[in-house]
């Protein structure tokens, strides 16, 4: 519950209290969307979505929808038309700062207004005194300031090889990696990544990698720094085993499973797409983006036996 300095009661109006708000997070091209789309399943779960990022401004529309999307059969239709989404036009109109931030956002750039604003705005997706806010994001972790505007989230991190996410960022429509590093989105890189870059051959697929790597450590960092309650799952594992990791993370998250959530999940035809980077760089490539990302790899259990 959040009150105001005029006394207002808004964090979930009408005695509706989203306790544990479940945060998806990865790199960008990691399969956090994939993952998103399974979690947007749960019926305690509510969202902002792709209607949230058209008419960031009508919220009604959003809670209609989701008010449908609880409904067994029509809501599995309307699932599949309308998706999960980061909605940053959203984002835009609540917390502009969140948007492209050129740093890892943490706890001190979670303004008391900013903080309100949020809360308030959310609120207005309840659809039920179980309702459960969900939301994804991509990019910067932003765990520290997310922890002081919802003190009791819940992450769930989705981490995917280097090397195939950075064949993939390329590919991407959001990718800026030609603008240079002192102009793409991320902001002026860690002096480490510098090193990296400067030391290959300054490639796109190079600097995709640095990429990669300055997400995942920052992650790592904010793990470390901000303890947050987290679950971290593989998306190879996930596209191995879809319903028991699935179960695993609902356990994790207090969401209630059931057979219909089985069968979304089948209908989502999960499967793989790391097989990509092996076919669609060249021989150079590889090497040089192996050699960029070995270390994170490494920590995170990819190389070993050149598991792919």
């Amino acid at each position: 519950m959040f009150v105001d300095n005029r006394g207002s009661i808004y964090y979930y109006k009408k005695g509706v209290m989203m306790n544990k708000p479940i945060i998806v997070f990865g790199t960008g091209r990691s399969g956090s969307t994939l993952f998103a789309r399974i979690m947007s399943c749960a019926d305690e779960v509510v969202y902002p979505s792709q209607i949230t990022s058209r008419l960031p401004r009508l919220l009604f529309i959003s809670k209609l929808y989701l008010g449908i999307s609880k409904i067994r059969i029509l809501g599995k239709a309307m699932r599949r038309m309308i998706h999960i989404s980061e909605a940053y036009p959203f984002w835009q109109s609540i917390c502009p700062l969140f948007v492209e931030p050129k740093h890892d956002l943490t706890h001190k750039d979670a303004s008391p207004e900013c903080i309100q604003k949020i809360r308030k705005t959310m609120g207005k997706l309840a659809v039920g005194p179980d309702s459960r806010l969900l939301f994804k994001i991509t990019g910067w972790p932003r765990m520290g300031f997310f922890k002081k505007v919802f003190p009791d989230a819940v992450f769930i991190h989705i981490v995917r090889d280097g090397r195939a996410v950075a064949n993939s960022l390329l590919k991407s429509d959001f990718w800026d990696g030609h603008l240079g590093i002192d102009e793409w989105r991320l902001g002026r890189l860690p002096e480490k990544q510098i090193e990296i870059f400067e030391n290959s051959n300054k490639s796109q697929i190079a600097l995709a990698g640095v990429y990669w790597n300055t997400l995942i450590e920052s992650a790592e960092m904010d793990k470390k720094y901000y303890s947050p309650e987290l679950m971290e799952i593989k998306y190879e594992e996930l596209c191995k085993n879809p319903i028991e990791i699935s179960k695993d993370v609902f356990e994790f998250c207090g969401l209630k499973w059931n057979k219909r959530i089985e069968n979304e999940i089948d209908g989502l035809n999960v499967r793989s797409m790391n097989s990509k980077w092996q076919t669609n760089l060249s021989e150079e490539q590889i090497n040089t983006v192996s050699e960029v990302t070995k270390e994170n790899n490494a920590r995170l259990g990819y190389l070993e036996g050149n598991r792919k």
